[in-house]
């Protein structure tokens, strides 16, 4: 994911990763990385110090992960990533994600 994300120290805003084909406009499902009924059955998400994750739940049908984030430090950015499992089948597939939020003003 290129770029950042923007917050204020004293937010406590949502973000989203997200696995479905929905978000990358391909509505006819040829660039979806979840397959057809393929679902999100576990993840885990990471953060530097600093930056609170004060919550977490798979959201659309188990295909992302919303959570929030509060706190961190003035100027500093910080990468959160997100691991799922999904439950496909006969293998399970692994992957990750990362995104950059920067602390500002």
């Amino acid at each position: 994911m290129g770029g950042y994300f923007e917050k204020r120290v004293s937010s406590v805003l949502d973000y989203k990763f997200d696995w479905a084909g929905s978000s990358n406009s391909h509505p006819s499902g040829t660039s979806d990385w979840l397959e057809s009924g393929e679902k999100i059955i576990s993840f885990s998400l990471i953060s530097a110090s600093g930056l609170n994750i004060s919550g977490s739940l798979l959201t659309n049908n188990d295909t992302s992960v919303t959570f929030w984030a509060s706190g961190g430090e003035l100027y500093r950015e910080y990468d959160v990533t997100c691991e799922i499992t999904t439950n496909s089948s006969p293998v399970a597939r692994v992957d990750s994600r990362k995104m950059k939020i920067k602390i500002v003003e």
